[in-house]
């Protein structure tokens, strides 16, 4: 019989299918639960910044007074929009 599997070699073409279809899905829940907890990610992980520390960090020299207000004014529009959803301010 040439073409036909036997039973062994079925067995390994399944464990392959198996472990892939794992692995597929291993990923599309990674992606979902990036996509989904991005926002508490990055605030877990310090990228939002509060006017507080921006005015340390300008009291302390770090950034310019050009940069505070411009840094400023991203920490007010993202305030403003995350009332303009119903989300609760990060900082």
């Amino acid at each position: 019989m040439i073409g036909a599997a036997s039973p062994p070699s079925q067995a390994v073409i399944w464990g392959l299918v198996v472990i892939a279809a794992i692995v597929f899905l291993g990923a599309g829940f990674w992606f979902v639960r990036r996509r989904l907890f991005a926002h508490e990610d990055a605030a877990e992980s310090g990228e939002v910044w509060s006017l507080q520390h921006l005015r340390e960090l300008r009291a302390s020299g770090q950034i310019t007074e050009q940069e505070f207000d411009s840094l400023k004014a991203g920490v007010i529009e993202s305030a403003r929009k995350s009332r303009s959803t119903g989300e609760q301010p990060s900082a």
